[in-house]
Order: C-alpha cells, then sequence, then structure tokens
C-alpha cells in the first residue's frame, strides 16, 4: 500500500492568476516609463515570491505506508504517525464536497494527545478521496458550508 499524495496543478494556476494582475501593471509601467534597471527589481521579487510559495507548497509530502502515515515538511522536517496510534481524523470540507479542504490526524504520542493538520487542496482529487477513505485513519467528516444533497 506504498502511496504517495500526488501535487495538483490547482496551486500553481490559482496564483497565477492572482498574480497576474500584478505583473501586467509592472508590465505597463515597464512599457509606459520604458526600461529601466531598477525597474527590473520589482519583476524579480515578484518571481521570487511565485517561486517562493510553490516551493513550500511542493515541499509538503504525504505518503502512506502498510506501518502508518509520513508527513515530510520543507524537504527535511519529518513526521511519522503509525496507524495504531491514530484515534481519529476530522475531514474539512467546504465548497467542493468531492475535495476536502484539510483533515486533522489526532493520535497518541507517548502520554500526550497529537493532532497534525495538513492542508489537502494542493493535492490531487483522486488521492484526496483515497487518503479520506483509509480505514486506518477514522475519518470523521465535517459538512462545513457544503449543501446537503
Amino acid at each position: 500500500m506504498n502511496r504517495s499524495l500526488r501535487v495538483s496543478p490547482r496551486p500553481f494556476v490559482g496564483l497565477a492568476i492572482v498574480l497576474s494582475p500584478v505583473v501586467l501593471i509592472w508590465l505597463f509601467v515597464l512599457v509606459r516609463k520604458g526600461f529601466r534597471s531598477e525597474d527590473l527589481l520589482a519583476g524579480v521579487l515578484l518571481f521570487l515570491l511565485y517561486s517562493a510559495v510553490m516551493t513550500a507548497i511542493c515541499s509538503i509530502r504525504v505518503s502512506v505506508s502498510q506501518e502508518g502515515i509520513t508527513v515530510r515538511s520543507y524537504f527535511v522536517l519529518r513526521r511519522f504517525i503509525p496507524f495504531a496510534a491514530i484515534d481519529h481524523s476530522e475531514v474539512q470540507i467546504l465548497a467542493e464536497r468531492d475535495h476536502p479542504v484539510c483533515i486533522d490526524v489526532c493520535y497518541r504520542d507517548g502520554e500526550k494527545d497529537r493532532r497534525l493538520g495538513m492542508s489537502l487542496k494542493a493535492y490531487r482529487k483522486d488521492d484526496v478521496a483515497w487518503f479520506c477513505a483509509l480505514p486506518e485513519i477514522r475519518a470523521h467528516i465535517h459538512p462545513g458550508f457544503t449543501k446537503k444533497a
């Protein structure tokens, strides 16, 4: 059952749409005033902002094995939650019923109760559906703002 959740193209497209008006304004000012080297800094900063956000999103990896869930953040930090330690999980659904927003995995770490929150919007819908349907995570689904069918 070794499987990793794959990153969806949604965050790339969404942030590009949000940043595109700013880039268009920058290009308009660049054409209107003429090219100056100090104006180039604004374009480089926009590119760096986009790159930093996408790197942060892509750096979070969720892998499921026979023993449990491994979450690796920022390419370095790694957390492993064995299925035996999971008490329950809370899945939050907002606007899209077939694509939950986040999941909170409640588990026992030694003597302490812990909670690991994961955003699911950055992953593909089929992977999220598979992950939320795992019986080992004992999911409780909170419908949020969705309408009843």
